[in-house]
């Protein structure tokens, strides 16, 4: 059994790759703004009940500033549990210093975990023990790929990188669907456009060996459209823009438990 405190969209997401997953135990869900009824297998609490506090695996998953509402609640739970903090920013010595908890894990994981495609990075303490670290690891292994970080550090930077990843992804997505409403294509042509182009792309990528770059100029004819696009791309500082945007939300992550 594990439990959940925050019904945001990453916890959701989580949630839901568990149960498209091999995950069979029970979740509890603690969330008092949550109304609507969630799925017969999840227990919504809106107490911070003894149901939610004795569980082995606590997720941490609200908003870092709300972070120091919940953490005098937390203090009093069994020396035995395991918090799991899904929260952008907070160090574990923050975490320990208002929770009281020894054992902690930081965990960067992205919304695709709700279709097992997730890139999970975890950071354990020093007083996490190889069993724990096992549970752990296995739960995330559910919903995608899970690596193991040796500093808190690696985790900001995954932050800005693989947690906030989709999210660009889905910004250069909703400009080439805008591109091909411009010209012409209907709403619904747009997207699913758009999103096949990304699909194939991944796919070719997946079964082809080479490096990223000897495949992008085996589509470049020389002066032809390709080259064109790319190089008015590289001249207008696309990677440059995309290395500042990046480099801010690291930047952002590092400060946010200051």
């Amino acid at each position: 059994m594990i439990s959940i405190i925050g019904y945001g969209n990453l916890s959701k997401s989580l949630i839901t790759g568990l149960r498209n997953g091999n995950y069979s135990g029970d979740i509890t869900v603690y969330d008092p703004y949550v109304t609507k009824k969630l799925h017969k297998k999840i227990t919504l609490k809106r107490k911070l009940d003894d149901d939610i506090l004795k569980c082995k695996l606590i997720f941490l998953g609200v908003k870092p500033n709300k972070f120091k509402d919940i953490a005098k609640s937390l203090q009093n739970i069994t020396k035995n549990t395991i918090l799991v903090s899904l929260m952008a920013g907070i160090s574990i010595k923050k975490l320990r210093e208002l929770t009281h908890i020894s054992r902690i894990a930081r965990v960067m994981t992205n919304i695709n975990c709700a279709h097992g495609k997730a890139q999970s990075f975890v950071f354990f303490n020093s007083n996490c023990e190889p069993k724990d670290k096992k549970q752990l690891i296995k739960i995330f292994d559910d919903v995608g790929k899970t690596y193991i970080v040796s500093s808190e550090r690696k985790i900001d930077i995954v932050t800005g990188l693989t947690g906030s990843g989709p999210a660009y992804v889905l910004y250069i997505l909703e400009i080439i669907c805008s591109i091909f409403e411009k010209q012409g294509f209907n709403k619904k042509m747009s997207r699913d456009l758009s999103i096949e182009l990304f699909d194939g792309t991944i796919n070719t990528c997946k079964n082809d060996e080479r490096s990223l770059e000897v495949i992008k100029k085996s589509i470049v004819s020389k002066k032809g459209t390709t080259e064109s696009a790319l190089r008015s791309m590289k001249k207008d500082g696309l990677q440059k823009i995309l290395n500042k945007a990046v480099s801010s939300a690291i930047k952002k992550a590092s400060k946010i438990g200051s």
